[in-house]
């Protein structure tokens, strides 16, 4: 963290299907020039910064990937987002872990 978050890539997903966010998240991970990538889904465009640096110091405390934000029900179910940081090798080793927080 500490980069500038007014930079602009445009970078397109090489699946002519359209699967969806992640297929985008992928393209961008691949075009990244920085080791870390901070995604955030397009309904929130007002992201707080200090999200994403407790998230980055959240996956360097567990020596993880990737991590995320989540929101939790009364039900104590977990809802994950697609709000977090994510190394940008990650893409090129398929799946993040399930344990990844």
């Amino acid at each position: 963290m500490g980069a500038s978050f007014d930079a602009r890539v445009v970078a397109a997903d090489t699946h002519g299907d359209f699967p969806g966010p992640l297929a985008g998240i992928a393209a961008g991970l691949r075009a990244a020039h920085t080791e870390f990538v901070l995604t955030a889904p397009c309904d929130a465009p007002f992201v707080d910064p200090r999200l994403g640096l407790t998230l980055m110091q959240a996956l360097r405390a567990a020596n993880t990937d990737i991590a995320y934000a989540a929101t939790q029900e009364t039900d104590g179910t977990r809802i994950p987002s697609l709000l977090g940081p994510c190394s940008r090798t990650t893409s090129t080793r398929g799946s993040p872990p399930a344990n990844a927080r």
